[in-house]
């Protein structure tokens, strides 16, 4: 970003570095040598609380994680503490929800938002979603861009993450051991899959894949293409046979119908 900045300026610009806990800043050292990497910046690192009343030319905000160190801060409050205090505003993280306010409106010209959508924070889901900000300046990994699709389908909160195991690569919600939710990836590419695109069906998120699996309408596994003497068929992966849990719903190949891929 500071690259960025640096290049589209012709006269020397502020740049405030903000994050709400000073540790998530560059030191001392690390910000003179930005500042001699960039003549034309003249780079400085704020908290959002010492940044009040402050401007800059350019801002970028750091530290956008979820988390007891992360923004909003998710750490307890003491019940001490939280008798002391007034009663909680009817928005989440209302004072939290200010301070963030304090850093967006820093800027003279621009603001710039550094996060990891797979673990931001709200603040930051909410002006992806329902404000107009422009996100096309950077280029950034599918992971990133496709979020959406990798919501955990069991708790509605966690993101599908990418693990490895005895048997390989899987996908398991990122609230685990709270949700034990785990998705196979794709078997032709290795990429996350999701349910959300295409009902009854798992679509792979690699746009140059785009492999399909049809999903049981019964218990919602993936189903599995098996061979019978009357021809192909989807099987559900749960299919154990006569045992009290087994799920025997099938489909024949030519039956399925099959969507038609979005591009």
């Amino acid at each position: 970003v500071l690259a960025a900045i640096s290049a589209k300026v012709c006269k020397p610009v502020t740049v405030y570095l903000l994050a709400r806990f000073w540790f998530l800043l560059p030191s001392n050292i690390d910000l003179n040598r930005l500042n001699n990497q960039y003549p034309l910046l003249t780079i400085d690192a704020q908290s959002f609380h010492t940044s009040k009343g402050k401007e800059a030319d350019y801002v970028i905000i750091v530290g956008l994680k979820k988390g007891a160190h992360g923004f909003p801060s998710e750490k307890v409050t003491p019940a001490l503490n939280e008798a002391l205090l007034a009663k909680k505003e009817k928005f989440p993280y209302a004072e939290e929800r200010r301070l963030f306010y304090v850093a967006l409106t820093r800027a003279k010209d621009r603001v710039y938002i550094i996060a990891d959508m797979t673990e931001s924070n709200p603040f930051v889901k909410e002006l992806v979603n329902d404000h107009q900000i422009e996100l096309n300046e950077f280029e950034c990994t599918a992971t990133q861009s496709l979020v959406n699709d990798l919501y955990c389908l069991a708790c509605k909160t966690g993101l599908l993450k990418k693990r490895t195991g005895r048997f390989g690569t899987f996908y398991a919600c990122s609230n685990s051991p709270r949700c034990e939710h785990k998705e196979k990836p794709c078997a032709k590419c290795d990429s996350p899959m999701t349910r959300k695109r295409y009902p009854g069906f798992k679509a792979c998120l690699n746009d140059l894949c785009k492999s399909l699996i049809p999903t049981c309408s019964l218990c919602d596994a993936e189903m599995v293409l098996r061979t019978s003497k009357k021809g192909e068929f989807w099987g559900c992966r749960n299919y154990k046979g006569n045992e009290p849990m087994s799920c025997k719903n099938g489909v024949d190949n030519a039956n399925v119908n099959w969507p038609e891929l979005v591009s």
